[in-house]
């Protein structure tokens, strides 16, 4: 039995009088059992966390939860489109797994592994340009990295000196090395080939990661696909998975909405309702222990940087010249895109290139049900995307390091390019701020709080497409709530279905000892 939902207003048992109208709608539905999931969802859009979003989660083969809500008056787009949960949006770093997914369908069908070097399969990755002689020369420690460290954000190439323009993305610019060619001249910046090893400090390649894996994907691919050919052919066609990179389909462009980005005031006021400040007070404690010097170096840049040989300024000028003067990505006439670059991604013509580092389209459908493939360890009824052994190829041979990116924080990448989260014992309180309500699942966030996650052990797929972007969420805390309430409804879900496999036990054996 499927329990409904659809909350828009409500009356009173006797219909005499009638409450005004919720200025928010909440449609789907959730299975029995997680009902609480329900309430939650429909809380954030009561409270104003929400303006628009979408959850989709499967348990086991089969989908329990599908839900969407809308608050305000605007619940179509410009295509005359009613928001739900095939709505597409911009899902940020989520397309990073996305990508890492794709390169993995090749190791299963033997055209890579990731423990091949880069260059077995890209040569010219080698070949970094010194800036004085400009004369290109073998680069020793780009030359023994290998699939696993690119996929483990260990590789080294964060920020590229070269501003790559717009047009670079375009399928025929791709085709003729625009893009791999930026990396094949550059050098590894950090970490160096002797500390790919365990205890050693990563770097997030925030902008590069899908760039770099979508050159690798195009170089081993029989067909010589791009990412965005890839995911159009194995993902949406052979799948039926509502996800695209770098689409100019016309129902892809009229299904596709626009994130919202609260500006700072805006924040400002929402800074003043009880449950905004319980959610940053929350985060105080994360705050002030990312600012402050810590003893064993695992947060706080200035005692993290007492690992590092030297503070490179030109790393923290390129995020910053990203993220407010798009330093990464500029038009043809070395123009920015307006705004901050938030705003780059609701702009048609980012969205039809090819930046599978942030810029997959997907809808929360499409990421629920890859997210249950990978929660059955690559196989969905009678689908099959990886087979059990690439599965496990994917998801072994982790990695703890300290990202310089978030602060020292330790991530978990495997060889595969999947984030384990998961409580170590001397987790400091913002490593456990980033992993609440995570513990158990793999995959990755999205800036703002888009995730696309899975939990083997219970076998649950996650999706959660939101168009606000809020930026002021340091742990895209709102899907890590859900996700904690989901697991609690299965583990309770499973132990009655323990408790009555267990009383059926009970009564069979006592039936054979009555017919004895």
């Amino acid at each position: 039995m499927t329990t409904s939902c659809s909350s828009s207003s409500s009356s009173s048992s006797n219909n005499t009088t009638t409450s005004p109208p919720l200025p928010y709608v909440i449609q789907g539905f959730v299975q029995p059992g997680f009902e609480p999931v329900r309430e939650a969802f429909e809380e954030n859009f009561r409270v104003g966390r929400d303006s628009k979003a979408a959850l989709v989660v499967y348990w086991k083969d089969k989908k329990v939860i599908d839900l969407w809500g809308v608050d305000g008056p605007e619940r179509t787009n410009e295509a005359g489109r009613a928001y739900d949960s095939n709505a597409l949006t911009v899902s940020f770093s989520t397309s990073k797994t996305i990508t890492a997914i794709c390169l993995g369908m090749l190791v299963d069908k033997g055209f890579i592994r990731y423990e091949d070097r880069i260059v077995d399969h890209w040569p010219e990755f080698s070949q970094t340009v010194a800036e004085a002689s400009q004369s290109a020369s073998k680069d020793v420690e780009k030359e023994t990295a290998t699939v696993a460290d690119l996929l483990r954000h260990d590789l080294g190439l964060t920020n590229p000196k070269q501003v790559f323009q717009t047009s670079d993305f375009r399928v025929e610019n791709i085709r003729q090395n625009r893009v791999g060619q930026v990396f094949e001249s550059e050098a590894l910046t950090y970490p160096d080939a002797n500390s790919r090893g365990d205890g050693a400090l990563r770097e997030y390649h925030g902008m590069t990661y899908g760039l770099i894996v979508s050159e690798l994907i195009r170089r081993v691919d029989p067909l010589k696909r791009t990412i965005g050919q890839f995911i159009h052919d194995e993902l949406f066609v052979q799948l039926g998975l509502d996800i695209h990179c770098g689409s100019k389909d016309e129902q892809v462009r009229a299904n596709t909405w626009d994130l919202e980005v609260p500006n700072p005031f805006k924040v400002i006021g929402m800074a003043w309702t009880p449950s905004f400040l319980y959610e940053r007070a929350r985060q105080v404690p994360s705050i002030l222990e990312l600012l402050k010097f810590s003893k064993n170096a695992m947060v706080g840049y200035t005692a993290l940087m007492k690992k590092v040989d030297r503070l490179r300024l030109r790393d923290f000028q390129f995020f910053f010249g990203m993220l407010w003067r798009n330093r990464f990505c500029q038009d043809e006439h070395g123009e920015g895109f307006p705004n901050v670059s938030l705003s780059l991604v609701n702009h048609q013509e980012f969205r039809e290139v090819e930046f599978s580092s942030i810029n997959v389209l997907a809808s929360a459908q499409g990421l629920g049900k890859l997210a249950a493939f990978m929660a059955n360890h690559g196989s969905l009824g009678s689908e099959q995307i990886l087979r059990r052994s690439t599965w496990n190829k994917m998801h072994g041979q982790t990695r703890i390091k300290s990202d310089i990116f978030f602060g020292g924080v330790r991530t978990e990448f495997s060889q595969g390019g999947m984030n384990h989260f998961r409580f170590y014992q001397d987790d400091e309180v913002l490593e456990e701020q980033f992993k609440m309500g995570r513990s158990g699942f793999w995959g990755w966030i999205g800036l703002g709080g888009s995730t696309f996650q899975w939990h083997p052990k219970h076998n649950i797929g996650f999706a959660f497409c939101p168009t606000k972007v809020a930026w002021y969420d340091l742990f895209n805390e709102k899907a890590g709530s859900l996700q904690e309430i989901i697991v609690e409804c299965v583990r309770s879900l499973e132990a009655k279905s323990n408790r009555r496999a267990n009383k059926s036990s009970k009564k069979s054996a006592g039936s054979k000892r009555n017919l004895a």
